[in-house]
């Protein structure tokens, strides 16, 4: 079910995971820091990896057109939300986070392949 919190939408990984296998058009955001890639060398696949200091010169690089899901570690944190705002203020008018994040989606060991790094 997707949900809205602090004027964001969240989205669940399952409901993700149903929009990527009806072959919608969803760019993912994964914005988790650098140092994260240590805890796992792996994004969701298809994920275009946005470190969250340089979402602000990357941004014009994203499909407008497509919904934009942002991904963070786990549970949405204040870097999850920035990004989304960002990007929402910026004129994506369909943005949302993924609610428990890529360790959620890890968890339900959906279809990964390795960061870049």
């Amino acid at each position: 079910m997707i949900t809205r919190a602090n004027g964001i939408i969240r989205i669940s990984a399952e409901e993700l995971r149903a929009l990527l296998d009806a072959h919608q058009e969803v760019a993912i955001i994964d914005i988790r820091p650098p140092e994260a890639f240590f805890s796992s060398p792996l994004t969701i696949l298809g994920a275009i990896c946005i470190a969250p200091e340089e979402i602000g010169q990357r941004y014009a690089q994203l499909p407008r057109h497509r919904r934009v899901v942002v991904v963070g570690e786990g549970p949405p944190d204040r870097a999850t939300f920035s990004a989304a705002r960002f990007l929402a203020s910026h004129g994506f008018r369909r943005v949302a986070i993924l609610d428990g994040g890529f360790t959620r989606w890890e968890a339900l060991e959906y279809p990964t392949e390795p960061r870049p790094g």
